[in-house]
């Protein structure tokens, strides 16, 4: 008896703080609907956000919700939160940085843990430019429907936008990943701007389809790069690209113009079965085995 005694109360704070925790991490969850401040709310007090199945309205400034430290140039705004959307809509902006005090400053989220948006849907423009992402980002089967920039963010984990849809332009130039990257399946339908990217692991960029311009100059890549299957639909520009490792590009259809120059890999290349139905210019182009 002295015993059951004992477990009862220990039991009942347990609960409770599961409870609490749980409450804490989806606010609001009967409403069909939820405004992007309660979310900054949660985020402010370092609760863990986990939403799915809602409209979010407002524009979602992440980096409003984050601790700064002195104001520099650069300022960053750190999130401890651990982020989960699933099955989402954003009606309004989503922006993880901005530009203030007339362009002389520019402030950017910190994302300390984990950041998920899979299967959501963007209706405005979505910023992340010169964000960190210090967890995996993962952003599988979400759609865009306005341009997206990713400009000059650092991923220190592994990223996921698989199946992922960009209506409009898609930018990640000057993006540095510091793992593996999967893109299998993505569709940009406008211009990929890739530029000055570097990936550290494997990307994947497997039965992609890339409908305008795509410009991968200067890219670096450190790993297997694999595009199989993958459709490029509009001129495709890579100088000066470096690739230390096997590129595949087996089943590949490029249907407009290839520009390839000065560009280094060090590897193997297979194309099996590719098909280039325009023009390919290829010149100071390097292969070590």
């Amino acid at each position: 008896m002295r015993l059951f005694k004992q477990i009862i109360p220990a039991f009942v704070l347990f609960m409770g703080a599961v409870f609490s925790i749980g409450c804490s991490a989806s606010e609001n969850t009967n409403a069909s609907e939820i405004n992007a401040s309660e979310i900054l709310k949660l985020i402010s007090k370092n609760k863990p956000v986990v939403i799915e199945g809602k409209h979010i309205k407002g524009d979602l400034l992440f980096y409003e919700a984050g601790s700064s430290t002195k104001a520099t140039q650069m300022t960053p705004s750190y999130i401890d939160s651990e982020i989960v959307f699933a099955n989402c809509v954003f009606e309004d902006a989503v922006n993880a940085s901005a530009t203030i005090s007339d362009g002389k400053q520019i402030i950017y989220s910190v994302f300390r843990r984990n950041v998920t948006f899979s299967e959501c849907i963007f209706m405005k423009k979505a910023t992340f430019d010169y964000s960190t992402f210090e967890g995996n980002a993962v952003f599988d089967k979400s759609v865009f429907h306005e341009e997206t920039s990713f400009n000059s963010v650092d991923f220190r984990g592994g990223v996921n936008m698989n199946k992922t849809i960009f209506d409009l332009d898609a930018v990640l130039a000057n993006a540095t990943i510091a793992h593996h990257a999967s893109f299998h399946g993505t569709k940009f339908g406008n211009v990929a701007d890739m530029q000055y990217m570097r990936i550290n692991g494997q990307a994947f960029f497997t039965d992609a389809q890339f409908n305008g311009y795509t410009d991968a100059s200067n890219i670096n890549i450190y790993g297997e790069l694999n595009l199989s299957n993958a459709r490029f639909g509009g001129r495709v520009e890579c100088i000066s690209g470096f690739f230390n490792g096997n590129v595949r590009f087996s089943s590949t259809e490029f249907v407009d113009l290839v520009t390839l120059s000065g560009c280094r890999v060090i590897g193997s290349i297979n194309r099996d079965e590719a098909q280039f139905n325009g023009r390919v210019k290829s010149d100071n182009n390097t292969i070590v085995r």
